[in-house]
């Protein structure tokens, strides 16, 4: 896809839009959905995403991404908040 057609596409997402939720920084609309979509497409080009279909596992969030986090509960919170 022509990356005109992308940016045409991602200015048309339909977001979450509420002026006392959202800051105008993110033009008061939610920025989740983008931020998914361009980390999908990252995972495409890396070929770590080779299916159509990707069925979310709480194991695969929890064995990739929070590798460096394995039994340290504290590094699950912001410091100075506590479980």
């Amino acid at each position: 896809m022509p990356l005109d057609q992308y940016i045409r596409s991602f200015s048309h997402l339909l977001t979450y839009k509420d002026r006392k939720k959202w800051s105008s920084l993110t033009i008061y609309q939610a920025p989740h959905k983008p931020f998914l979509l361009l980390s999908i497409m990252d995972l495409i080009a890396q070929e770590s995403i080779t299916e159509n279909f990707k069925e979310l596992q709480y194991q695969d969030y929890q064995g990739e991404v929070m590798q460096g986090c394995m039994g340290r509960a504290e590094s699950l919170y912001p410091q100075g908040v506590s479980s």
